[in-house]
């Protein structure tokens, strides 16, 4: 059995699709991890070079747009 040129690019298109659906995700998760940052940092951190430690998490701080702002990190 043959397959048809219409039934064959409705498969591809649909292929097309997922890949981007896929794409759009990985990049809003990629971008979201960018912005997970706060301006100040809780009562109570303590200076770990090169981090500060506050509740269980680790703080850098970095300077975004102009303004001094604490990146959330994993170390």
């Amino acid at each position: 059995m043959t397959v048809g040129f219409s039934k064959a690019y409705a498969i591809n298109r649909g292929q097309a699709r997922r890949t981007a659906r896929r794409t759009a995700r990985r990049t809003t998760r990629r971008v979201n991890r960018r912005h997970d940052y706060i301006r100040s940092l809780p009562a109570g951190c303590v200076w770990r070079p090169p981090y500060h430690f506050c509740s269980g998490i680790y703080y850098r701080p970095t300077v975004v747009d102009g303004v001094n702002v604490f990146i959330v990190v994993t170390p």
